[in-house]
């Protein structure tokens, strides 16, 4: 009969005789994520106000646009401190901005203010009426939460920005909106910075499917001399509007007929950028590329026909200066500028411009590299947008009335008399109606040691 390890108990564990067994490991439940409506909170320096909104990003459909809304929560005992009652504000501001802030003093810097309005907040108008998530989030927050809300005019330029060079400011150029809450006695008084809230949401463009109703399409026939027949091309995309992320199908077909080799094709996604204000400068910058040598050279008599793909993505050319951009360069969620909606008629074009400030398009570009011979160019345009956000989920519903109401935890069947509830000593932020709210710190830079907002 074999011996056992004196080192193995008599169970078999590998466990020494004399040794206490190890502690078992307690195995954390995994925490679920909470799910609902997301709401943005941002507090000033000093503690005493803090603004609650539902998005950081607002969608101009062309003949709308998304209300700001949201709730300041205010500290009544401060504002009223020592008899001065203090007042707060509420300002939505879009501007364009061309130069550094610095250079202002010597006249550098330009700024044309495009939108500006500023509400009393507290103490609060008597007629205040309130939306379904402003509803909640007082309900939530007590009765020193008060409701602001804004309509910015449809039309106006979204935000955006110019991509400067490596290490530059990236506000040196561009339109954007800023959300402030504040501390004053006048709204238009100029208030401390810690009394301030301030915070930079976007102003989207989204253009429906029936913006650019036909699909761009171009038939190219091009002669040479010494060649009795021209290169005919004829070109189109798949579809004339595209969502941020989109692939671009371009169907391309060539019939050679000339006496010219074509020797390849190159395909690229351009930007074309314009600023009509204070300086007039355009930039064009292509934001996908692709050469293709396979299947070429096509010799004279030969035809080819070929879909390719591009996708637009501000990760592939985020270096490039004078690139538009969607907000701010440094966000996680930072995309190419969406295109510009263009009037339909011609003759308010003047007018438009005035009034937008930034133009920006996009066109496909195709090339032919033509042997002894000037290069085929084709240029269609398309639309690049935002799609429109899906609806807010639902609030919790409650529970039915006509559903058994479970006993309590104090009822006793050997003692049926009612008995006094217990304190629930334990109370969760969220209550029956408004658990499905999830509050996250309102924080537009994400790189590493930039916080602003």
């Amino acid at each position: 009969m074999a011996s056992r390890d004196p080192e193995v108990d008599k169970a078999g564990t590998g466990v020494a005789e004399g040794t206490a067994p190890p502690p078992e490991t307690a195995v954390e439940p995994a925490v679920k994520p909470r799910s609902g409506q997301k709401v943005f909170k941002k507090t000033s320096p000093n503690g005493r106000i803090t603004v609650y909104v539902g998005q950081r990003d607002f969608l101009d459909t062309g003949d709308v646009v998304e209300a700001v809304e949201g709730v300041v929560l205010v500290d009544p005992v401060y504002l009223n401190k020592d008899g001065d009652q203090k007042k707060v504000f509420c300002q939505l501001e879009g501007a364009f901005r061309y130069g550094k802030e610095e250079l202002e003093v010597i006249g550098i810097n330009f700024e044309k203010v495009l939108f500006n309005n500023i509400v009393q907040v507290y103490p609060p108008a008597k007629d205040a009426v309130h939306s379904n998530l402003q509803r909640r989030l007082i309900r939530k927050l007590g009765e020193n939460a008060h409701p602001f809300r804004f309509n910015i005019p449809p039309g106006l330029s979204p935000s955006l920005i110019l991509q400067g060079m490596p290490g530059e400011p990236d506000r040196q150029c561009g339109i954007d909106y800023q959300l402030r809450s504040y501390i004053a006695r006048q709204g238009s008084d100029k208030p401390e910075k810690k009394r301030v809230v301030s915070l930079t949401i976007k102003k989207l463009t989204h253009a429906p499917a029936g913006s650019m109703p036909n699909r761009p399409t171009l038939d190219v026939k091009k002669e040479y001399i010494l060649s009795s027949n021209p290169i005919h091309v004829e070109a189109n995309l798949d579809r004339a509007v595209y969502y941020h992320g989109e692939p671009i199908n371009i169907n391309v077909s060539i019939t050679n007929s000339s006496s010219r080799q074509i020797r390849r094709i190159k395909l690229s996604a351009r930007q074309f950028t314009e600023i009509c204000w204070s300086v007039s400068a355009q930039y064009k910058r292509a934001v996908a590329e692709l050469e293709v040598a396979d299947g070429f050279p096509l010799h004279p008599g030969s035809s080819l026909q070929r879909s390719f793909t591009l996708t637009p993505l501000f990760s592939k050319c985020k270096e490039k200066r004078g690139l538009a951009v969607d907000g701010h360069l440094r966000d996680e969620d930072t995309l190419l500028a969406s295109s510009t909606i263009f009037p339909a008629s011609n003759s308010q074009l003047t007018e438009f411009k005035e009034k937008h400030g930034v133009l920006v398009r996009y066109m496909a570009k195709i090339t032919l590299v033509v042997a002894l011979g000037t290069d085929l160019k084709l240029n269609l345009p398309f639309l690049l947008t935002h799609p429109k956000p899906p609806p807010p989920p639902e609030p919790v519903a409650k529970p039915s009335e006509s559903e058994p109401e479970a006993l309590p935890p104090s009822y006793d069947a050997l003692d049926p008399k009612p008995k006094p509830p217990v304190e629930n000593l334990i109370q969760f932020d969220d209550g029956p109606d408004d658990g499905d709210l999830v509050f996250e710190e309102f924080i537009r830079f994400r790189v590493s040691g930039d916080t602003d907002a």
